[in-house]
């Protein structure tokens, strides 16, 4: 989904996090969602100090995560929501190589935060349906 706008114009890799925007929730409104994401294998939720990290279990490697959850902390693409509402977005390397054409990294990464603000956004107005309807239109996982 994140990748659905972009055209082609390849601009690097980078593997800092990038600010993708601003949210407003409540702390009850993010451990929520937080619990919907899981619940609905969409992203895997870590709770740290001050943020939750979602980290994107692409389709099929659902069970090496189960075996190995830091490791795709450390190497995979994440969304972080924290306290004060900021949303940074990392993608791994290997996530963005598998994208078939050159995407221009900074609007991948800024798509993908927005996408997960708008998802907290259904989910704030009890509508969370309407993120596995956005999903299911593409018959596809996440990062497919």
């Amino acid at each position: 989904m994140a990748a659905k706008s972009i055209q082609p114009d390849p601009d690097g890799f980078t593997s800092r996090p990038r600010p993708a925007g601003k949210a407003e929730y409540s702390m009850d409104d993010l451990l929520g969602f937080a619990e919907f994401l899981r619940k609905n294998l969409i992203a895997m939720p870590h709770r740290e100090d001050n943020n939750i990290v979602f980290i994107i279990i692409k389709t099929g490697e659902e069970l090496a995560y189960m075996f190995n959850p830091e490791r795709f902390r450390q190497n995979g693409t994440w969304i972080s929501f924290d306290f004060s509402g900021y949303v940074p977005v990392s993608m791994s390397k290997k996530d963005y190589l598998d994208f078939k054409e050159e995407l221009s990294f900074d609007q991948l990464c800024d798509n993908l935060g927005k996408l997960f603000i708008g998802f907290m956004g259904y989910y704030k107005k009890g509508e969370p349906e309407l993120i596995l309807e956005k999903l299911n239109e593409l018959k596809l996982g996440l990062m497919s």
